[in-house]
């Protein structure tokens, strides 16, 4: 008879939780990315123009929509804190909507930090969907590294004296960005029982290759990690070209 108590006790308690849960909205996001040749600057080392959005979509379960609220932070960033903010839905999208976020960084650099935003969508009655997480920037294949479209060349140096570990080269395509270039130059330091320092020089340019040297200096303080290779995402579908808002990074935000 107890056990019959407890029971129905659970069910009773339950059976409002299931209910609610059924009755919030739903949002569900999907992170893009696209990257461009950097046109009209004057660089040695190729520059590029980084494009990143959120495709959203959001489907009421009661009341009619009201909002999109976000939050946002770099991992790398020593701030605790993360950037907040609210996207009012126009009257259009409150019985639902599908459309993208633009993702903007104030600074070229900033595109390369890991970024993390949260999204979720809030009715006229306050309920909100759970928080949906979306991560930049938006990789391909983790396992995938830079060698698949650089060449990775040590070069040792003829008649290095004893205890100096001299320098290493890398042979890259002009599609390589600096980071992956600075990673290869670190995993070819560590080859050689040392560490990229950080003055990287372009030493050669033929065609569409690039070749950057570095010294290796012993026992870094910190190890650069092995990148991974951005993926250009293709641009949305037609019915997910409709820009509902702006996300605004500071680039103070460290």
């Amino acid at each position: 008879m107890r056990v019959r108590r407890v029971l129905v006790g659970l069910a009773l308690l339950v059976g409002p939780l299931v209910a609610n849960a059924q009755s919030l909205p739903t949002l569900t996001a999907e992170a893009g990315q696209e990257r461009t040749r950097a046109h009209g600057v004057l660089s040695p080392i190729p520059l590029w123009d980084t494009s990143w959005w959120i495709v959203v979509q959001g489907t009421p379960k009661g009341a009619p929509l009201r909002q999109l609220d976000y939050r946002t932070r770099f991992r790398d960033s020593i701030k605790p804190e993360s950037i907040t903010g609210i996207l009012p839905l126009e009257a259009t999208d409150q019985n639902g909507f599908s459309g993208r976020l633009l993702v903007i960084c104030q600074a070229r650099p900033e595109y390369d930090r890991p970024l993390h935003v949260q999204l979720r969508v809030v009715d006229a009655a306050g309920a909100a969907s759970p928080w949906v997480d979306v991560d930049f920037p938006v990789h391909a294949d983790r396992r995938t590294t830079p060698s698949a479209a650089a060449t990775d060349t040590p070069l040792a140096e003829k008649g290095t004296p004893a205890g100096d570990l001299g320098q290493v080269e890398v042979e890259v395509s002009d599609e390589t960005t600096i980071a992956e270039v600075k990673a290869l130059l670190q995993r070819a330091a560590q080859a050689r029982g040392g560490d990229a320092g950080s003055a990287v020089r372009l030493v050669d340019s033929t065609g569409g290759h690039l070749r950057f040297a570095a010294d290796v200096v012993p026992h870094a303080a910190a190890v650069l990690p092995s990148p991974t290779v951005a993926a250009s995402t293709p641009t949305p579908p037609a019915t997910s070209d409709r820009v509902l808002g702006q996300i605004i990074i500071p680039s103070h935000n460290r």
